[in-house]
């Protein structure tokens, strides 16, 4: 019996030698997928974004009409959150799938789910003597818009929660931005927003809206984020 118990012991330490061995063996254990992300926050609140219940924007809050450039998120199903800064109430919560090998941007239109959404964007090069601008829909009541970049009608009919593609314009930094409310003749009856932005040429841009804007013409209305390559 004694020398029965000692082969058992024996067999027992064996096996748990060899599973050990094949969890140190396994280099797949422990590693996580991640992708990038820009946060874009086009409310008036500063807030910040948790995934899975720790937040992502460590380094600096999301000011009003701010983004926070692009930070590491994991790849495939997790949760994502946003609070305002310095407040526990969590304002929405909203499951998003992201890929690897890809880079997006997650917009921040509201206070609930609805009014949250994730594109993967598209970074490009401008030529030479040319810089490209993009407009991102995000203002849910002031319905579809048109844009002119300087005298030039770029975009039309842009929904909210959509992204345009990009339009090519001349060298210059100086650049009037007019966001009109879209079907009807562009006057300032129909003006909603008129900005002017500083830009560099060989650029790509982004402008997106801010989130509570009515029918009333204003200013500083928009926001800025780069898409360069």
């Amino acid at each position: 019996m004694m020398k029965l118990n000692r082969t058992l012991i024996a067999v027992i330490v064996a096996i748990s030698a060899f599973i050990t061995a094949c969890k140190k063996g396994d280099d797949s254990t422990g590693i996580r997928q991640t992708t990038t992300v820009n946060l874009v926050n086009a409310t008036v609140d500063t807030v910040n974004v948790y995934v899975n219940g720790s937040r992502v924007n460590t380094t600096n809050f999301l000011y009003p009409l701010g983004s926070s450039g692009p930070i590491n998120t994991l790849v495939g199903l997790q949760n994502y959150q946003a609070r305002k800064a310095g407040r526990p109430d969590v304002l929405f919560n909203v499951p998003l799938a992201l890929d690897s090998g890809k880079r997006y941007s997650f917009y921040i239109a509201g206070n609930s789910a609805e009014q949250a959404f994730a594109f993967v964007d598209t970074l490009s090069s401008a030529a030479k003597d040319t810089l490209l601008v993009r407009v991102a829909h995000t203002s849910p009541s002031v319905g579809n818009v048109d844009v002119t970049v300087g005298d030039t009608l770029a975009f039309t009919n842009i929904s909210f929660k959509s992204i345009s593609p990009y339009f090519a314009t001349g060298s210059g930094s100086r650049r009037h931005i007019r966001i009109y409310k879209a079907g009807i003749a562009h006057s300032a009856a129909s003006l909603i927003s008129d900005d002017i932005w500083l830009l560099t040429p060989r650029r790509a841009y982004t402008i997106f809206l801010r989130s509570n804007l009515t029918t009333s013409p204003t200013t500083n209305a928009t926001g800025l984020t780069l898409n360069d390559n």
